[in-house]
């Protein structure tokens, strides 16, 4: 019998943003679906050591690591006091998936309702160094950089 007698298809959306056909076959149209699911599965780990589903307080995790690489000790240890201070309390526990425009919108609210200024405001763009860091890794992080000035207090 032949083991090509299904067919699973979808289109799968890479790191570079290009969507590209992927297709795996077998002899019944569960092992076919199932090796389909396998490839995707291999393909997404392949590139992505963060995905959607981890949470803002690991990624800034991550992002601390490579800061403590390049920079000077007393400059990570202040970016760690400021995440740990302000930004994790407040969007900490949120996967990446959850954080949108307007859950940063909310953050950037309240920061200046609790009395933040607009230049302190500014300098917790945290999402902007994270973009810098992984930029194919964070979608939602990047967009949020384009926030609206106003949230900034820039406007």
């Amino acid at each position: 019998m032949d083991d090509v007698a299904w067919r699973a298809r979808t289109r799968f959306r890479a790191f570079d943003g290009k969507t590209r056909l992927v297709e795996r076959s077998g002899p019944t149209e569960k092992r076919a679906v199932e090796r389909l699911e396998s490839a995707i599965e291999q393909l997404q780990k392949s590139r992505a050591r963060l995905t959607v589903d981890f949470k803002f307080r690991d990624v800034a995790g991550v992002w601390l690591e490579k800061v403590a690489q390049r920079r000077a000790e007393t400059t990570r240890d202040n970016y760690e006091q400021t995440l740990k201070r302000i930004v994790l309390d407040r969007i900490g526990d949120l996967r990446l998936r959850e954080i949108s425009v307007p859950v940063l919108e909310e953050f950037f609210e309240k920061l200046e309702a609790d009395g933040y200024s607009a230049g302190y405001r500014r300098s917790l763009s945290a999402s902007s160094a994270l973009d810098r860091e992984t930029p194919h890794r964070l979608p939602s992080l990047r967009m949020a950089t384009r926030l609206p000035e106003r949230w900034l207090g820039l406007g």
